[in-house]
């Protein structure tokens, strides 16, 4: 007696299981006795590449991950790769924007037993959102930055921010060097600063800049407060 699609006879699917062996048996066999051959469906012309394997497996995954490690903002990873920034930090970007950072949530996710305490402020989970923005550690790095307009510079010192956070973040996990916001700044601004003067295509529009003493702004100036001050132990500041 032949199978289903005219092939073994029913006896043989209990050899291999119900679950194996029925869907070999509905395969329909050509009476033709054509030499087998092997086609790929990724390709018009039939033949396997991978580049079209590579194309259906992230199809595929665009369709069962769900969550903030895919942003459905397509713009997002062709403004990432535009940014005036150094390569180290686009890639930190690309890996923040895919939620696939080495966070303490994320360890947590590939079977690793961890305190999930942010290691800063130890007063809430470490997730991305938390550790960037709401932790009260990382408050005090965001305002003591200059961040208030969209000029490239602030984009920059964004970026560079982000990235600053999470290396200095590492530092105290890892060497126990203290998480100080003040050093978090000036890092930024020194890295921003060597990075610009070393990448001389880069270019920004020119603002000129006027040494004002008086009282109301002029018009059409954006004005600066700046003092300073020292004290007694030999300690200066300015701000």
């Amino acid at each position: 007696m032949r199978g289903l699609g005219g092939g073994l006879g029913m006896g043989r699917m209990f050899r291999f299981g119900v679950i194996v062996g029925f869907p070999v048996l509905s395969i329909h066999l050509s009476w033709n006795r054509l030499e087998d051959m092997l086609i790929w469906h990724g390709e018009k012309d039939e033949e396997f590449t991978v580049k079209s394997t590579y194309h259906l497996m992230d199809a595929k995954r665009d369709v069962t991950v769900v969550g903030p490690s895919r942003p459905p903002n397509k713009d997002l990873w062709k403004k990432i790769w535009q940014t005036h920034v150094h390569i180290r930090v686009k890639i930190f970007l690309w890996r923040l924007a895919r939620n696939i950072l080495p966070t303490y949530q994320n360890l947590r996710k590939k079977g690793m037993n961890l305190n999930l305490s942010c290691p800063l402020c130890d007063a809430s989970l470490e997730f991305p959102h938390h550790l960037f923005l709401s932790c009260s550690v990382v408050k005090l790095v965001w305002l003591e930055s200059i961040l208030s307009s969209p000029d490239p510079v602030s984009i920059q010192l964004i970026c560079v921010a982000l990235w600053s956070i999470w290396y200095y973040r590492n530092q105290w996990l890892f060497q126990k060097i203290p998480f100080v916001p003040r050093v978090v700044v000036e890092s930024v601004a020194d890295f921003l600063v060597e990075f610009n003067s070393e990448n001389l295509g880069l270019r920004f529009k020119k603002k000129h800049v006027v040494f004002y003493n008086g009282g109301n702004c002029p018009r059409n100036f954006v004005c600066l407060q700046v003092d300073a001050g020292c004290f007694p132990d030999n300690y200066s500041a300015f701000g």
